[in-house]
């Protein structure tokens, strides 16, 4: 299975040396919550939303253990946008 993995991600690179990430993010998990966001809006407003989403929610932990209530607007937010 490694191998198989190694050969698709030697394969991506090769067909797209210069790929980069529109979304903002500095961690790992960041950009799993961003991509989430980004099914929902585009990725100039998640980039917009997410700064402040990270910096209430620093950690991973953090985010497990925020109340859904608190987090929730910021996917609200765009989900509105997506239905325009």
């Amino acid at each position: 299975m490694e191998e198989k993995v190694a050969a698709i991600i030697a394969a991506l690179r090769e067909r797209y040396p210069d790929a980069l990430c529109a979304l903002h993010y500095g961690k790992d998990y960041e950009l799993m919550i961003s991509v989430r966001l980004s099914a929902q809006c585009t990725d100039a407003r998640v980039n917009q939303v997410t700064p402040a989403l990270f910096a209430r929610f620093p950690t991973l932990e953090a985010f497990a253990e925020a109340d859904v209530a608190e987090v929730a607007p910021a996917q609200g937010v765009l989900y509105r946008c997506r239905r325009r």
